[in-house]
C-alpha cells in the first residue's frame, strides 16, 4: 500500500420500506444530518422505545449516492447505539442502498414487526464505477497533550460525522478493495508545519 503524505484531503484513489400496519410506526425521519443533529434525535428515539417495554426500534439508514458518507453515517449510528448501551433486542441497526436519497428512518414496532427492506445493505465494498472518490477534508490544530505533540481536527471536538481521524472506517475500505490506494494531501504554511503534521498521520495510520 502506498501512502503519500497529507492532510486537509483525504482520498481513495483506484491503480424500500414496505410494511404498514398498526404494529409498524415512523416515529421521525431525517435527512444527511449533523452530528450534534444525530446525536439528539438517536437519544429522542432510545428514550421512546425504551420507555415502552412491548416496543422495539428499528433505525434504518438508506444510502445515497456517496457510499463514503453512507459508511460514516452507519458507523456513527452503530456507534451511538453501542456507546448508550442500548439493549440489542431493543434497537437494531439496518442499512440499504435501495435510494439515491440518502435517509435516515426510524421506526417503533411491537409483536415482532420490521420494516422490509428489499435491497443490500451498505458495506464496504465501492462499486467498480469509482475511480477516486474522496474521503475526508479537515482543517487540523497542532497541540500539546501532556507533552507529546499531536493534531486536533479543528471545530470536531465534541462530535463529527466524517473526519480524516477514522482510520478504522478508512482500512476497512482498503481491505475491501485492495485496488485501491490512500492518499494524504497536507496543505501547510510551512515545510516544519507539514512535515510535522504528515509524520502525525502516518504514526497513527501505520
Amino acid at each position: 500500500m502506498r501512502i503519500a503524505a497529507a492532510l486537509t484531503v483525504f482520498w481513495l484513489s483506484v491503480a424500500c420500506v414496505s410494511a404498514q400496519n398498526s404494529d409498524l410506526a415512523i416515529l421521525d425521519e431525517i435527512g444527511y444530518p449533523k452530528c450534534e443533529e444525530l446525536i439528539a434525535r438517536l437519544d429522542s428515539f432510545f428514550a421512546n422505545v425504551t420507555k415502552d417495554s412491548g416496543s422495539k426500534g428499528y433505525i434504518v439508514v438508506h444510502g445515497g449516492l456517496d457510499p463514503i458518507v453512507n459508511l460514516f453515517v452507519l458507523r456513527a449510528v452503530e456507534g451511538h447505539v453501542a456507546f448508550r448501551k442500548v439493549p440489542s433486542e431493543r434497537i437494531v441497526v439496518l442499512s440499504t442502498q435501495d435510494s439515491n436519497d440518502f435517509r435516515i428512518k426510524f421506526w417503533k414496532s411491537k409483536n415482532n414487526s420490521k420494516p422490509k427492506l428489499e435491497a443490500q445493505k451498505i458495506g464496504t465494498v465501492l462499486p467498480a464505477t469509482f475511480k477516486r472518490i474522496g474521503f475526508a477534508d479537515d482543517i487540523v490544530d497542532l497541540v500539546k497533550v501532556e507533552g507529546k505533540q499531536t493534531y486536533l481536527v479543528h471545530d470536531c471536538e465534541a462530535c463529527c460525522l466524517q473526519s480524516i481521524t477514522n482510520f478504522k472506517i478508512l482500512s476497512d475500505l482498503l481491505q475491501s478493495n485492495p485496488e485501491f490506494d490512500a492518499e494524504f494531501a497536507v496543505r501547510a504554511r510551512s515545510n516544519l508545519t507539514y512535515k510535522k503534521v504528515a509524520d502525525l498521520i502516518l504514526k497513527d495510520y501505520c
